[in-house]
């Protein structure tokens, strides 16, 4: 860049073709910043899809580990009746009554 200010009518040839070539290059790195911006949102955003079908897949799963337990705590309380009944149904037998 030029060391000193630029003003109208006023440095060399030389002056102003360095100044031209710097502006050039720091338009071209804003191109470059902009173009990775657009690939970090494009990126962000498909993250964030990802995200979105991971977190439905935890929530099926957490429903369905719920209804598993529910699924097997209703099994145990059936089998624990089961287990009373033929505990009652044998101490009737001795009596005769079973």
């Amino acid at each position: 860049m030029a060391t000193g200010p630029m003003l109208a009518g006023v440095g060399t040839d030389e002056d102003k073709q360095k100044l031209a070539l710097d502006t050039e290059w720091c338009q071209i790195k804003i191109k470059q910043i902009e173009q990775q911006a657009s690939k970090n949102t494009k990126e962000q955003s498909m993250l964030k899809q990802h995200k979105a079908v991971w977190m439905k897949e935890l929530s099926h799963l957490t429903n369905l580990e719920k209804e598993t337990l529910q699924m097997l705590t209703c099994t145990h309380g059936m089998l624990w009746k089961w287990r009373m009944l033929a505990t009652y149904m044998m101490t009737l037998k001795p009596m005769g009554l079973g």
